[in-house]
């Protein structure tokens, strides 16, 4: 290094490591996430370098790069609506019993799934106002194989 080179620091929020930080925005951090949920610790988790506390910070960055890129309305509207509106439809399709346009299944079918991603259900959260909290996750975080179920009864529930 030269004289007039600058002096290179590693960057750190909060004690989190820049590495750390771009796993937020990546799906990195649901290996991390993965490690720990199968009883990884020292050595195991994250190469070494982190512990419960440090894992739970990572993951707290995620849940708001999340909130901020998946559920703001605007971005929400754009990335959800199509998805929104053949549950909607669906939803119409089933109430009615009879056809409706930009419905899923048939009518008379007595159930409907549809597989998505954990952006599809932040991205219908942002759009219908939905929150949750889950035992060990940050606020609005899905955790993996998670799963909405509604029904006509107005209950949206999460698992």
């Amino acid at each position: 290094m030269s004289a007039t080179e600058p002096i290179r620091t590693p960057i750190e929020f909060n004690g989190v490591s820049e590495c750390a930080l771009r796993f937020c925005t990546g799906k990195s951090h649901r290996d991390l996430q993965l490690e720990y949920a199968n009883g990884m610790e020292g050595k195991d988790l994250g190469w070494g370098r982190l512990d419960t506390a440090r894992l739970l910070e990572v993951m707290r960055l995620h849940a708001a790069y999340a909130d901020l890129a998946r559920q703001t309305p605007y971005v929400a509207r754009i990335q959800g609506s199509n998805l929104l509106s053949h549950i909607l439809h669906s939803m119409d399709q089933a109430a009615k019993g009879s056809a409706a346009p930009g419905s899923l299944g048939k009518p008379g079918d007595r159930l409907l799934v549809i597989v998505g991603h954990d952006t599809n259900l932040s991205n219908l959260a942002g759009m219908l106002g939905i929150s949750w909290l889950l035992d060990g996750y940050q606020p609005n975080d899905t955790p993996q194989a998670a799963h909405w179920c509604l029904s006509f009864g107005n209950t949206v529930t999460m698992r």
